[in-house]
């Protein structure tokens, strides 16, 4: 039982992700709000989805220079 339900949550995560990653983000904000969740809670999720990319971004470049500089 234990199995299924880690496979469950694994499955309902890989849904919810490809939905956020391949939907509007003025749409995911008109969906939670539909759902009835407060709209600064949409809004929330989408701004932090908007910066995921520039993050990931700054976090390799981080990175690559720490490794220049024999840091890491």
């Amino acid at each position: 039982q234990g199995l299924m339900l880690a496979l469950r949550i694994i499955a309902m995560a890989l849904l919810i992700f490809a939905w956020l990653f391949t939907t509007d983000n003025n749409q995911i904000v008109l969906s939670l709000v539909r759902l009835r969740l407060p709209y600064q809670w949409g809004l929330v999720l989408a701004l932090a989805l908007r910066y995921i990319p520039t993050f990931q971004s700054m976090y390799t470049t981080i990175s690559e220079a720490q490794q220049a500089r024999g840091l890491r």
